[in-house]
């Protein structure tokens, strides 16, 4: 983790152990949804926290209605 301008910028793997993923899941599926920032001293790639935060709240949210209407149809199926 690199401190910045009073903001926190994490590495690819501390992003994936932040959000309770493997590093390939979150290069594959969550990378995209991050602004990328060259910081410290080599200018490689960190993520700021603070959206990586975020990312994680909108996460919560939005699995468990993912699950629901998964089962929610799973059972409309099965009564058909």
């Amino acid at each position: 983790m690199i401190k910045q301008r009073e903001e926190m910028y994490l590495t690819g793997t501390e992003v994936a152990q932040r959000l309770n993923i493997s590093k390939s899941t979150f290069y594959r599926r969550y990378r995209s949804s991050l602004q990328e920032y060259k910081v410290g001293k080599l200018k490689r790639i960190h993520y700021s926290l603070s959206e990586v935060e975020q990312l994680n709240s909108i996460e919560l949210v939005v699995r468990p209605t993912d699950a629901s209407q998964e089962n929610e149809h799973r059972r409309a199926a099965s009564t058909a």
